[in-house]
């Protein structure tokens, strides 16, 4: 059964957090309009109807469309198989395979299926191989290491191997996005203090200082805030 309905008026879960296409940009860098055509299909030029990555829970929210942190992570992965050109009629196929074998409504999101990028690939290559376990390593390294590099931005959730939070300027930053905190809008780990809220007072004219003194924060984490913010870090 679907996570989530599309009918008009489904809700999301509680602690699953809440992202509009906008907030997906700014956290993943990854422009809008990608980002909807992955998750929603679109028409091209011609009127053909192209479809998109999956069946992923889609719902009307704030007089647009919104998704939980589990898609906000299965979208990411989605960009990077894109990128590094992969048509989407595989990913489709890829994601779907990996959904009933290991019975799960998110595997682009899911520890074991992310862990080295194997389980992936082997969807890709072979949708119809006995094992997802066994990879012919020929020409799949960059991809791997693409995998693997994401991979180390998310903290998995123990007994579910879901996603749990994502750091997306790595973890040498303090920013997180956690949905069970700030409502999984982007913040300082360990806090409900958003981002915004402290770059806001900064880009107004308060110095690091004074915002880090109001909020009992150490300075760094105001300047993580501000560059995480202003889209500065890789």
């Amino acid at each position: 059964m679907k996570a989530f309905e599309r009918a008009s008026g489904a809700h999301p879960a509680l602690g699953q957090g809440v992202y509009t296409y906008a907030d997906a940009e700014k956290i993943l860098r990854l422009p809008s309009r990608k980002l909807r055509s992955w998750l929603q299909g679109y028409r091209d030029a011609s009127k053909q109807q192209r479809h998109p990555a999956g069946e992923f829970g889609v719902w009307d929210v704030r007089g647009g469309r919104g998704f939980n942190f589990y898609t906000l992570m299965e979208v990411y992965v989605v960009g990077q198989l894109r990128m590094t050109g992969v048509p989407m009629r595989k990913i489709r196929t890829a994601r779907d395979e990996l959904a009933r074998r290991f019975n799960t409504s998110y595997p682009f999101s899911q520890r074991g299926i992310l862990s080295d990028g194997k389980k992936i690939l082997v969807a890709l290559t072979d949708p119809d191989a006995d094992s997802l376990l066994t990879l012919d390593q020929t020409g799949q390294t960059a991809f791997r290491e693409i995998v693997a590099q994401f991979c180390q931005r998310i903290d998995f959730a123990p007994v579910t191997d879901l996603a749990l939070r994502y750091w997306p300027d790595g973890r040498d930053s303090s920013v997180v996005v956690d949905p069970l905190h700030s409502f999984g809008r982007p913040s300082i780990v360990g806090t409900n203090i958003s981002t915004d809220a402290l770059s806001g007072m900064v880009i107004a004219g308060e110095s690091t200082e004074m915002v880090a003194t109001l909020y009992k924060l150490d300075v760094g984490k105001v300047e993580d805030a501000v560059t995480f913010e202003l889209g500065k870090a890789a």
